[in-house]
């Protein structure tokens, strides 16, 4: 009994040292996430289905993962609705992307991620890895611009 129970402590302990990074939730499914939020100098949410210039539905992301064929593109995971555009009410109804990247699962061979907001306008996310270690980036950039870098929250607005 002394052992079984000496069993659970072990097994206890190894979940809480494991999952008591920021990451956790990421390394099980093998996906990270970034909400990223579209607005202009003239207007506060470019996704906005009553107010903003790109249609929701026309949003579509791709990553690009190098594997021994070279650089393929990967659709991004969506929502259940199949969509990558969320409002949930987390911002008074603002609408964002949700990118729910890979970002675990391919490590440093996510080598990019398109964002298509309409067809004919697609912006870039690229990343910067550490040395060795965790998967997870340490630098975000947008339009080879930084908008992100791991002390941050799982968020950033691009401004168009």
């Amino acid at each position: 009994m002394k052992s079984i129970a000496s069993l659970f402590f072990f097994i206890g302990t190894i979940t809480l040292v494991g999952c008591g990074s920021e990451n956790c939730g990421c390394l099980s499914t093998g996906r990270g996430y970034f909400d990223i939020y579209y607005k202009s100098n003239s207007n506060p949410d470019l996704l906005n289905p009553q107010t903003g210039i790109y249609n929701t539905l026309e949003v579509k992301v791709d990553e690009m993962v190098k594997s021994v064929r070279g650089i393929s593109p990967v659709p991004a995971s969506t929502s259940p609705e199949g969509q990558y555009v969320w409002d949930n009410g987390i911002h008074d109804g603002i609408y964002f992307i949700h990118y729910n990247c890979s970002l675990i699962k391919y490590g440093n061979d996510l080598k990019m991620t398109l964002i298509q907001l309409k067809p004919g306008v697609t912006d870039t996310l690229t990343f910067t890895y550490p040395q060795s270690g965790n998967a997870y980036p340490t630098q975000v950039f947008y339009n080879r611009k930084l908008v992100w870098t791991s002390v941050d929250d799982r968020e950033f607005t691009i401004i168009k």
